[in-house]
């Protein structure tokens, strides 16, 4: 197990991914390094529902799916509570990548995306997560 990966072991993954070859080769490399794959979904309205019912700690998510693109699913989640959304894109299309990031996405990556570059991006995008929420954590108890 290479260190970038050690602060995703046992991380519970929700993979939305239209492709099922691609959604097959996310799910190995995420289980290879540890982590689990808890629920999944090719279409945008599928994912919003499997994400909430199954509350990962991680959300792996295309942004061309079916019936609801992977921005508008990650919008309607992050609407609801905070996860830690990660998009895949065929393309880099930056507009597309402003406006996740704008909804707040954590990161956004583009194809194609080696096993290494999927997990070191997790891993920055997991602390990322994480010390942000630490920190509004810390300010609401201040104002409390």
């Amino acid at each position: 197990m290479k260190g970038a990966a050690r602060m995703l072991l046992g991380k519970r993954v929700v993979l939305c991914v239209e492709s099922g070859i691609e959604a097959m080769r996310l799910r190995y490399d995420l289980l290879q390094a540890g982590l689990y794959v808890i629920g999944s979904a090719a279409k945008g309205r599928d994912a919003v529902d499997v994400v909430l019912e199954s509350n990962p700690d991680i959300v792996l998510m295309d942004v061309d799916l079916q019936e609801m693109n992977g921005l508008e699913a990650a919008q309607r989640l992050l609407a609801h509570g905070r996860f830690c959304i990660v998009m895949i894109a065929e393309d880099s299309q930056e507009m597309m990548e402003q406006k996740a990031r704008q909804i707040g996405v954590s990161d956004y990556l583009v194809q194609p995306v080696t096993r290494e570059t999927l997990l070191s991006r997790l891993e920055a995008a997991w602390e990322t997560f994480e010390r942000k929420n630490q920190s509004e954590v810390t300010n609401t108890e201040k104002v409390a």
